[in-house]
C-alpha cells in the first residue's frame, strides 16, 4: 500500500464502494416475512431490545465509538469494535480493512491517506448487514520554507523589485499553499518586511521573512527640453525651453546669457530631490547676428539649356546660415521654363530662399529676313519680309508673327517678335526686329493764288493764304503762321511770309508772296459852290474852291493845279476854270 492510500491504481474509497455494492447484491431478496422487528441498541445495555431468533431481513451492525476518526501519522490505533443486535450473530462479525494490523488487534497509521474498517455479519437466512468506520491519517508536521536569496535585500528607489521567492518542501510531500504579507513601496525610502507563510492542507503553517531596504543614492534625472547648442537672435527675447526633471525639482538656473552681445553662453540647470541628491545639466546658447541668410548660387539667375542635354543643379553657398533644401521641377525632356529654389536657415531660425530660372529650349535658330533694325519715316508703310527658322532635330517649324507694338503714326522705338513653334505649338525660339519711327520731313507750304500778286491801292488787302501738307498727307494748313508788311494804302512792293512746323518740330521752308500795291484809279475833283458860278463884273473873283479825293479817300486837294483866264471887266463873258 502506498503512502497516499492508492493500491493497484484504486483508492481505498473506491475499493470500499465495490465492497458495498457486493453486499447489496447479496441482499436483494424481497422476502421480509418471518423476521422480528426490534430496536437498535447496545447489547451491553440492559434495556436494549434484541431479537431472540434470526430475522429474515439484513442484520444491523453498529459501531463502538466514532465512525470518522482522524489520526496523526505513526499513531497506533486500537479499534473499539462493533456489535449487532442478533445474539446468534454477535460472535460472527467479520472485519474488512485496508489498515496494517498487529497481532494484538492494534492498527498502525504509517502512511498519510484515507482508510476504513468494515464490520459485516450474515444471518442464517443469508442476509448480510455491515457498517464502516473511516479514518484520515494526517500530519501536523509543518512545511519546510526556505528563502531564495538573502534575507535582507537592498534596492535603489524607483527600481522595480523582483522578489526571488521561497522554496517549500515537506517531509511527507503534502500539498501546501503559500501566502505573502507585506509590500515594497519603491517610491519611498525605507525598510519593508515580506512574510512568506506556507500552510499545509492540514492547516499547519510555517513562515520566513525577508527585509527589503529601499535607498536613494541616485541624483534626479534631468533632461533638456529643446536642443543644445541653441541659437538665438541678438536683442530678441530669449524663450527658455526649460528642462524635464524626474525624481526631483528644479533648484536654480545659473546663467551668464547676454542677449545684446554676440557670443556663446552657458545655462546650468540644477535639480534636487526630496532626500538631497543633486544633479545638473547645461545648455549652450549662442547669440547670433539678426541677419537673414544670404544665398549665393554658383549660376546666373537665368540660364538656358537644350532639352535632353545633361544638366547639374548648380551648387549654392550661404552666408549667415546653412542650406537646408533645394527644390526643382526640372524636366529636361520638355521645353519650358522651370525654377530651382534654394532654402536656407540661420542657426537662430531666420529663413530665406532664392530661385533661379532655367529655360529648356530646342536649339532652334530663328533668322530675320532683312535688316534687324529698320528706320521708318513717320506715316510710312512697312512690308515685313518675315523670318526663317531651323533646328537640330529637323522638327517642322512655323514662324509666326505675333502681336507687336509697331506704331507708324508716332515717333519712337518699337519691336516685332518672330516666334518659331513646332507642330504641337511648343515655342522653339524667337528673334526680334527693332524699329525706329522718326519724322525728318518737314511740311510743304503751297501758296494759294498768284505770286507775285497785284493789288489796287486803297482796297483792303485780304491774303489768299496757303496750304501745308506733311509726309503722309497730314494737313498742317491751320497751323500756318502768316506775317506780312503789306500797306494797302501805299503804292509799293510788299511781302507776305508763310511758316509752319509739324508736331515733331520739323520746320517747313518759308514761302514768300510778293504783293505789289498799285494805283490805277484817278482822283475825283469836286467843285465847291455852284457851277457855273455867276460873278459880278468888275469885282474881285474869289474862287469857292474844290476838293480832290483819291479812291482810298485820300485828300489830294493841295495837289490840284488850277488854270484860269477870268477877266472881271468883261460883262456876260463866260470863263473856264480848270484844275
Amino acid at each position: 500500500m502506498s503512502s497516499n492510500g492508492v493500491e493497484n491504481n484504486r483508492t481505498q474509497k473506491q475499493k470500499y464502494a465495490d465492497y458495498i455494492r457486493q453486499f447489496s447484491k447479496i441482499n436483494e431478496s424481497n422476502d421480509i416475512t418471518g423476521g422480528c422487528i426490534y430496536l437498535y441498541g447496545n447489547p451491553n445495555i440492559d434495556n436494549a431490545k434484541t431479537c431472540a431468533t434470526d430475522f429474515i431481513l439484513s442484520p444491523v451492525v453498529q459501531l463502538y465509538g466514532e465512525q470518522n476518526i482522524t489520526l496523526e501519522i505513526g499513531e497506533e490505533y486500537t479499534d473499539p469494535g462493533a456489535f449487532t443486535n442478533s445474539k446468534n450473530l454477535a460472535e460472527n462479525i467479520k472485519i474488512f480493512t485496508n489498515f496494517d494490523a498487529s497481532n494484538n488487534g492494534n492498527y498502525y497509521s504509517n502512511d498519510i491517506g484515507n482508510y476504513f474498517i468494515t464490520y459485516s455479519v450474515k444471518n442464517n437466512n443469508g442476509y448480510v448487514g455491515y457498517i464502516t468506520r473511516f479514518f484520515s491519517i494526517i500530519t501536523l508536521e509543518p512545511a519546510n520554507i526556505l528563502l531564495n536569496g538573502p534575507s535582507e535585500v537592498g534596492i535603489e528607489r524607483y527600481t522595480i523589485y523582483n522578489d526571488l521567492g521561497v522554496t517549500i518542501s515537506h517531509i511527507y510531500d503534502v500539498e501546501t499553499t503559500l501566502s505573502i504579507t507585506g509590500s515594497v513601496d519603491i517610491s519611498n525610502v525605507g525598510t519593508y518586511n515580506l512574510i512568506y507563510t506556507a500552510t499545509t492542507v492540514y492547516n499547519v503553517s510555517s513562515e520566513v521573512s525577508r527585509s527589503v531596504i529601499v535607498t536613494d543614492t541616485i541624483p534626479p534625472s534631468i533632461e533638456l527640453n529643446g536642443v543644445s547648442p541653441m541659437y538665438v537672435l541678438q536683442n530678441s527675447q530669449f524663450q527658455d525651453p526649460g528642462v524635464n526633471i524626474r525624481r526631483g525639482i528644479l533648484d536654480r538656473i545659473d546663467s551668464n546669457l547676454d542677449m545684446t552681445t554676440l557670443g556663446t553662453y552657458t545655462l546650468t540647470y540644477n535639480a534636487i530631490d526630496d532626500v538631497g541628491n543633486t544633479s545638473f545639466i547645461q545648455r549652450t546658447v549662442t547669440v547670433d547676428a539678426n541677419i537673414f541668410p544670404i544665398i549665393l548660387v554658383n549660376a546666373p539667375d537665368y540660364q538656358q539649356i537644350y532639352y535632353n542635354d545633361p544638366f547639374t543643379i548648380p551648387s549654392a553657398s550661404v552666408l549667415y546660415g546653412n542650406l537646408v533644401d533645394t527644390v526643382d521641377n526640372l524636366d529636361l525632356t520638355k521645353i519650358g521654363t522651370y525654377n530651382i529654389t534654394y532654402y536656407a536657415e540661420s542657426r537662430a531660425g531666420l529663413t530665406s530662399n532664392k530661385s533661379i530660372t532655367v529655360e529648356i529650349i530646342d536649339p532652334t535658330t530663328v533668322t530675320l529676313v532683312g535688316d534687324a533694325h529698320i528706320i521708318l519715316e513717320r506715316y510710312d508703310s512697312y512690308d515685313d519680309p518675315g523670318a526663317t527658322a531651323s533646328n537640330r532635330g529637323s522638327v517642322s517649324i512655323n514662324v509666326i508673327l505675333p502681336q507687336d507694338n509697331l506704331d507708324i503714326y508716332n515717333e519712337g522705338s518699337y519691336y516685332r517678335n518672330y516666334i518659331a513653334y513646332d507642330f504641337q505649338f511648343n515655342s522653339l525660339g524667337s528673334v526680334t526686329r527693332t524699329f525706329t519711327v522718326q519724322d525728318t520731313i518737314a511740311p510743304i507750304i503751297t501758296i494759294i493764288g498768284n505770286n507775285p500778286l497785284t493789288h489796287e491801292r486803297g482796297n483792303i488787302y485780304i491774303d489768299p493764304g496757303a496750304t501745308a501738307l506733311d509726309y503722309g498727307n497730314i494737313d498742317y494748313t491751320n497751323q500756318i503762321v502768316i506775317t506780312s508788311d503789306v500797306c494797302f494804302n501805299v503804292v509799293g512792293t510788299y511781302s507776305v511770309f508763310y511758316n509752319v512746323s509739324d508736331d515733331a518740330g520739323n520746320q517747313a521752308i518759308q514761302v514768300t508772296r510778293t504783293v505789289n500795291i498799285i494805283d490805277t484809279t484817278i482822283p475825283v475833283i469836286t467843285l465847291s459852290g455852284i457851277n457855273p458860278y455867276p460873278h459880278e463884273k468888275n469885282t474881285d473873283f474869289q474862287d469857292p474852291g474844290y476838293v480832290a479825293i483819291d479812291l482810298s479817300n485820300i485828300i489830294l486837294t493841295e495837289n490840284v493845279v488850277t488854270v484860269t483866264s477870268i477877266d472881271t471887266t468883261i460883262p456876260k463873258k463866260t470863263f473856264t476854270f480848270r484844275a
